[in-house]
């Protein structure tokens, strides 16, 4: 069949793309398992949830992101900017420069025999998306850089701030301070080990566990992120909602945690329902047969997780992210307001009732307009028989990969 095919190389080029993500084992066993079970690319929103998702995973776990591996990358990041800043004359040195500290980590986290996590495995000078870049937000978020630029805005404030620094004058009195131009990194970070660009690992050293430790907590406080972090251990669960520590989760993260539960199950009917529609529409009578399967699957699962225990509905999810300032687009609420009243009333059945296979393809053209796949054929062709089924961790998978390098025993010299 045709579709395999496609979805084959799709599956190449998802790990081409993603590939310095399986360095990690635990993440390339998750990885690969829902590849293996989604043949998807899962990057996409086909059905324009994504904001809810954030909302939730932003809410729970500040300054994470999908892109990230390791702890010890928010430490790395800001040495190699000061060591780029250090040997040039103006910004776009510092740049250029920057780009060619980070391939030589690559290579030396790889000398240094680094099994996990290690950005840019693969490709590695080839990389387009840099650790600095992937980092780049969360050193904002969690305080490690002080300033609310770009990475060339820092770049060049580090270069000015030196030569600034460099040129000051001393004052006449011994005991007086120096005028000194801040740094745009805080100013408690840790030294960079002298194998960072030799034969480095993503170890990290006490002193380097508590000054990050002492970030996120004081950045983050009331998230579950800074919760679990207090707490001090790890957890291998799959989903945040299986936490051996759940029952003492602060109140409004215990929340979002509920809320994130149920609407992973909730939403996973609708992408079904997309990926069956677009069967259909290709005539695929086999991958009819399997959305037939799948829909059976997750009826079962909806079922299981008794999603509106409690009178829960799509309002009380409005009113969590209302007072959490979390803004969801009027259509995006309509629509999933209407799947969940859907799927209150018919259940595991909804996807093969028409009103809601209609909502679903409605919904589509609303987001796509002419390139929606439901109605253009040259977008259908594209599709590489399952879109945007990988099911909503909300970042726990990145969080808990957080929390152990934060927790795990170290050596105290660097």
């Amino acid at each position: 069949m045709g579709v395999e095919r496609v979805a084959t190389r799709a599956l190449g080029d998802f790990l081409s793309q993603f590939g310095w993500v399986d360095q990690d084992e635990r993440h390339r066993r998750a990885m690969l398992s829902v590849v293996q079970l989604f043949k998807d690319d899962g990057t996409i929103d086909e059905l324009g949830t994504g904001s809810i998702r954030d909302a939730i995973s932003n809410t729970l776990f500040p300054g994470t992101s999908v892109l990230q591996t390791r702890a010890r990358y928010l430490v790395i990041v800001p040495w190699l900017i000061k060591k780029a800043a250090a040997a040039s004359q103006d910004g776009r040195e510092a740049e250029q420069r920057l780009r060619a500290l980070e391939s030589r980590v690559i290579y030396s986290l790889l000398r240094g025999g680094e099994p996990d996590g290690v950005i840019g495995r693969q490709a590695k000078e080839k990389l387009k998306r840099m650790p600095s870049a992937a980092y780049w937000a969360a050193l904002g978020t969690f305080g490690i850089r002080t300033t609310d630029s770009s990475i060339g805005g820092l770049l060049r404030q580090e270069v000015s701030s030196r030569r600034q620094n460099a040129h000051a004058a001393q004052p006449d009195d011994p005991g007086a301070e120096r005028d000194h131009v801040p740094s745009g990194i805080h100013a408690d970070l840790p030294p960079a080990p002298d194998n960072l660009l030799s034969e480095a690992t993503l170890a990290l050293t006490q002193a380097e566990q508590d000054f990050l430790r002492d970030r996120i907590l004081a950045s983050t406080k009331g998230s579950l992120l800074a919760w679990l972090l207090g707490l001090g251990t790890t957890s291998e669960v799959a989903w945040i909602w299986q936490h051996e520590h759940r029952d003492h989760f602060p109140a409004e993260a215990e929340e979002y945690v509920d809320a994130g539960r149920r609407f992973h199950t909730l939403v996973q009917g609708a992408a079904l329902t997309y990926n069956s529609l677009l069967a259909e529409k290709r005539a695929f009578e086999d991958l009819i047969a399997t959305y037939d399967e799948d829909l059976e699957a997750w009826s079962a699962a909806l079922s299981e997780a008794d999603v509106f225990s409690g009178g829960w509905s799509a309002d009380q999810m409005w009113s969590l992210l209302d007072r959490g300032g979390h803004r969801v687009a009027p259509g995006t609420r309509t629509f999933i307001s209407a799947w969940l009243g859907l799927v209150a009333e018919h259940g595991g059945a909804v996807g093969h009732v028409q009103v809601a296979r209609d909502l679903v393809r409605q919904r589509e053209i609303a987001l796509k307009g002419g390139r929606a796949r439901l109605i253009n054929d040259s977008a259908l062709e594209q599709w590489t028989g399952r879109a945007g089924l990988v099911p909503l961790d909300y970042r726990w998978g990145v969080a808990s990969r957080l929390i152990r390098d934060l927790t795990a025993p170290t050596e105290v010299t660097a």
